[in-house]
């Protein structure tokens, strides 16, 4: 099915061009059919499966309850900048390759019980968190795509993050955002390598003894060959 995705850009223009690419290039890797948009303030439609609100003021509450039941609505929360040095920590099951700088964020204040965090910084405060309201899936967003913001749209995995946003439905596997896959014990043995019992081991041994003494025996007697051959010249 189509995912509808709209984008409202406010002042925060350069941000919604890294977010366009990535939503291209999810389109490109899944294979989903994705109608992407650019609204203007107030002129979100009901039919939209996800709405990123890059603004520092929040929607008109009468546009919230137009999303349809399950949608999603994702917001800048807006706040005072804090200057931070830190990281981003995503989900654990996102296998994150590698750390994502975090350099500026909005301090969290109070904040719904109802509330879960989906992504933290290095301190374990929410730096994305959802919570349900009018049936639709309310992201607050504490920082910003901005690379002056933190490290995470010149991740080489910005993409892949934002699945599980996009696509809830998505099995990731295909993008190493779920691969729990280990070695088993027998890949993980060289191919050559066995295991020698006892028995076997001084089976081994032996063996090594006899072809010593025979390599002797043989360099003993070519010597011996050779000598001789002299003294006949």
């Amino acid at each position: 099915s189509t995912i509808r995705i709209a984008v409202y850009a406010d002042n925060f223009k350069k941000d919604a061009e890294y977010l366009n690419a990535a939503i291209r290039a999810i389109q490109k890797f899944t294979g989903r059919t994705i109608e992407l948009s650019s609204v203007n303030s107030g002129a979100i439609g009901g039919s939209q499966n996800i709405v990123f609100w890059l603004s520092e003021k929040m929607p008109p509450e009468s546009q919230i309850k137009n999303l349809r039941a399950g949608a999603s609505l994702f917001v800048y929360q807006k706040g005072k900048t804090e200057e931070i040095n830190s990281m981003i920590v995503l989900p654990e099951h996102s296998l994150q390759k590698e750390a994502i700088a975090l350099k500026k964020r909005i301090p969290l204040a109070e904040r719904s019980k109802n509330n879960f965090a989906v992504w933290e910084d290095g301190f374990g405060q929410p730096l994305l968190d959802q919570e349900i309201k009018n049936k639709v899936k309310l992201y607050h967003f504490y920082s910003r795509f901005n690379p002056e913001w933190n490290g995470l749209v010149w991740n080489e995995d910005f993409a892949k993050i934002l699945i599980p946003l996009i696509i809830p439905d998505l099995r990731n596997q295909s993008f190493e955002l779920n691969d729990r896959r280990s070695l088993t014990e027998s890949l993980i043995i060289p191919a050559k390598a066995q295991i020698i019992s006892g028995t076997d081991l001084k089976n081994a041994e032996s063996d090594l003894k006899h072809v010593f003494w025979i390599s002797l025996m043989l360099l003993f007697l070519a010597e011996r060959w050779l000598s001789f051959r002299k003294n006949l010249n």
